[in-house]
């Protein structure tokens, strides 16, 4: 089970805005469901590996170049029917 902080300090961070605005730009149902989620990183080498995960989408943004990802869709249906 994710590790969870303590709702006092979620509400000081602003948490429940920032969940459903990342809630908001999801593109697909998995990643609605995921980012709805509090999942936190259970150590501090997961939370590392998380932030690389995602500093290359930051860099491309940060110079204006913004990957089309609008072509995304929901493959769970069709992973479903295949297994």
């Amino acid at each position: 089970m994710p590790p969870c902080a303590e709702p006092n300090t979620l509400d000081a961070l602003d948490w429940p805005a920032i969940r459903e605005a990342l809630v908001e730009r999801c593109q697909t149902a998995r990643g609605t469901l995921h980012a709805a989620q509090d999942c936190f990183a259970e150590q501090s080498e997961d939370a590392r590996r998380w932030l690389t995960e995602v500093s290359e989408i930051w860099i491309l943004d940060d110079i204006g170049d913004h990957p089309p990802l609008g072509g995304i869709h929901d493959v769970d249906e069709l992973v479903y029917r295949t297994t």
